[in-house]
Formats: C-alpha cells, structure tokens, sequence
C-alpha cells in the first residue's frame, strides 16, 4: 500500500488523459481516406483501357499501387516530428507486416504507457524512473519485434529465392522474356518471393525500367543474394552473353551459401545455448529467492537503495546479453 500512497495521483491522471488523447488521434487518423465510391471509379476507369497486360491486371496494379500511395501519406504524416522515419518505415515494409508507421506508434505508446503503469503502481518507482523504465521499454520491445520478423521474412525469401531463379532460367530457355518469367514467380510461387516479384512486375507495368525496378526493389529488400541477380542480369544486358547459364550458375552459389550459413549456425548453436544459459540464470535464481523467502528480498523493492540496485542489476544484465548474442552471431 505505501507504493500506491506514493504515487502522484495527479501525474497519473495527466499521463492517462494524454495517452488516450494521442491513441484516439492515432486511430482517427488511420482511418481517414479517399471514399470508395471514387477508388473504385477510378479503377473501372482503368480497366476500361485495353493494354498488353490485360485489364484485371492493371486495374491491380493501380490498386496495389494506391494503397502504397496511402501508406506514404500516412508516413508522411507520423514521420514528421520522427527521427530517422524514412529508415524506420523501410523497416516496416522489410518484415512484411501491413504495419505502416502510425500503427508502430500506437503499438509503441501502448507498451510504453503499460510498463510505466506497471513500474508506478506494482514497483512502486519514482515518477522519473517509471518514465525512463516506460520509455525504455516502449521503444526496445517493438525493435526487437521487429528485427525478429525482418531475420524471418529474409531467411523464407532466402529458402525459395534459388527456385524463383530456376523459374526465370527454365522461362529464358523456353524462350519466354524476362518479365513474363518474373510475371510467372508472382503467381505460381509463394510469398515473400511472390510479392517482391509481383512489386517488380507492377513497376515494369506502370513505366519504369527493369533495371530501375529491380534496383528499387533491391535498395527496400537489402538483401546481398537479390543484389547478385540484379547486377548479374544488367551485365548481362550490358555485355550479352547466356543469361539462362548466368542465373544458373547463380542460383547454384546462392545454394551453396545458405548451405554454408546453416552450417556455421548449427555450429555456434552452443555458444548461443550457453549465452541464453547465462542471461537466465541470475533471473532464475533470483525468482526462486523470492518464492522460498520473499521477504529477503523484498528490500530491492521497497528501499530507495535497493530499487538503485535493481535497476542497475537490470541493465547490466540486458547488456551481458546483448554482448553474448552479437558474439555468437557470425555474418557469412
């Protein structure tokens, strides 16, 4: 009870109204849009035109097109008093998730605003060191977050990418042109291959060239294997030669290097089991105290000093951590 007495009841009722008030923004403002009455009068408008690619096609296109069009808008909106939003939203778009920036905001004010309530009124820290342990908290869970779903998405695209590139070689041989064998990968294959392929596709469609396509595609992805075939089929434009026997060859060294990199992964799997062994084991210990003899560590809660110590005990342990994972982490 003396950790709820000491909480200000005023800075709590401040904090709860500014966060509804910003979360309620947030969600009024993703919500607003162009009605569909004119989207899709606008993509009947479309369809109507005949083209070489068919008219279900283009009107997707336009559509898949416009919804990145909002996507921009809405970044352009939340990015403004962001640091770095221009890397941040690249990120978004690398994981695969339908998240645009607004939506990150919201998530990051949700878990922010949930651990500072957690570290005032169940810890019972000080006001500034709840705001530190919010803010903390609020900006590393969804990095993390995010980093975990980019690794995921790259490692599938990574697993069906030498298959996507047989398609193109066995597409070239029987004598089909590139972009109708990359047309083929976005429909026959799953994604994520299939929906930067399809982005490729829709971007050849609306006029760009497919070497400005693939390279814009490759500056979103940033992924060394798609730069190898994006690079390979431009000298191989520039220069001439066989590009089935090209992208073979390339598809047979993109194998090998995932094999490699699988390889060295299982070999550091015990240098990362040790590093999770180690990390764990203060917090293990220090939960089984307070389940055999709560009381004697109660005073890292309820002294000023012990609180110090804690969350000094805190950081450290998460740097430890880090440390551990960045040396088993080995780039081939």
């Amino acid at each position: 009870m003396s950790a709820l007495t000491a909480v200000d009841p005023l800075a709590v009722a401040i904090f709860c109204g500014v966060f509804a008030t910003i979360t309620a923004l947030l969600v009024a403002t993703a919500g607003n849009d162009k009605s569909a009455a004119k989207k899709k009068a606008r993509l009947d408008r479309v369809a109507a035109k005949q083209t070489a690619y068919g008219e279900a096609d283009l009107a997707a296109t336009i559509q898949r097109r416009d919804r990145l069009n909002r996507q921009q808008r809405m970044e352009g909106v939340f990015g403004r008093g962001l640091p770095k939003h221009a890397a941040l939203a690249g990120r978004l778009r690398r994981s695969g998730t339908r998240m645009g920036l607004g939506g990150y905001f919201l998530l990051t004010l949700v878990i922010g605003g949930a651990a500072f309530g957690v570290a005032t009124l169940v810890a019972g820290l000080p006001l500034l060191f709840a705001s530190i342990v919010g803010v903390g908290i609020g900006l590393l869970l969804p990095h993390l977050w995010l980093g975990m779903m980019i690794n995921r998405r790259n490692h599938k695209f990574l697993t069906q990418f030498p298959e996507a590139i047989d398609q193109i070689v066995r597409g070239v041989r029987s004598g089909l042109p590139v972009g109708e064998a990359m047309k083929s990968i976005a429909t026959e294959l799953a994604d994520p291959v299939a929906g930067e392929f399809q982005a490729v596709v829709d971007k050849i469609r609306l006029g760009q060239d497919m070497d400005e396509a693939l390279w814009s595609v490759a500056a979103r992805l940033q992924i060394p294997e798609f730069n190898f075939l994006v690079i390979s089929m431009g000298v191989q434009r520039e220069t001439g030669g066989n590009l089935a026997e090209t992208l073979e060859n390339l598809s047979d060294i993109i194998r090998r290097r995932h094999q490699m990199q699988q390889k060295v992964r299982a070999m550091a799997s015990e240098a990362r089991a040790s590093a999770w062994i180690v990390g764990a084991l203060p917090v293990l210990l220090f939960g089984a105290m307070m389940l055999l003899n709560p009381e004697y560590g109660s005073a890292l809660f309820t002294d000023p000093r012990g609180k110090m110590l804690l969350g000094a005990a805190i950081c450290t342990e998460a740097f430890g951590i880090f440390v551990m994972s960045r040396m088993a982490k080995f780039q081939i």
